[in-house]
């Protein structure tokens, strides 16, 4: 038992500063994206936004089990794996809604609402596969 939590501990490490990097490249792709398109959220239906975020949700949950495949990361990881992935996004959309006017200078203040809800719906569709596939594996 020793010997694997020898060798576990620094690939688990290593896992976590890679979603952890992950997770902080994501949220400044998405914070990019809704800089430059934002305003096409504006025109958006309510029905088109639930739509945009349940797709959103279960694009991210794709990506999250694509990256737990690719870094081999064991189902028992996977639920602190996946806080690792939302971490930044749910560390810092607090100030860029906070501070939206400063961070999306096109977009009116309604709009700061649907923004953070998409990054919540993003970092929910992580984790909800994550405890999901954590249970049904482990069992």
């Amino acid at each position: 038992m020793a010997v694997w939590l020898k060798y576990e501990r620094p690939f688990i490490f290593q896992c976590m500063q890679r979603l952890i990097t992950a997770g902080l490249v994501l949220w400044m792709a998405g914070t990019v994206v809704v800089r430059q398109y934002g305003a096409l959220a504006i025109a958006l239906t309510s029905v088109q936004r639930i739509a945009v975020l349940i797709a959103s949700a279960a694009a991210m949950a794709a990506l999250f089990e694509l990256l737990c495949r690719a870094w081999s990361v064991p189902a028992a990881g996977r639920p602190r794996a996946a806080i690792a992935l939302a971490a930044p996004t749910l560390l810092f959309d607090p100030f860029t809604t906070t501070f939206f006017a400063r961070f999306f200078p096109r977009l009116d203040g309604p709009t700061a609402a649907f923004v953070g809800g998409w990054l919540l719906a993003c970092c929910a569709g992580a984790l909800l596969v994550a405890f999901a596939t954590s249970r049904t594996r482990s069992q």
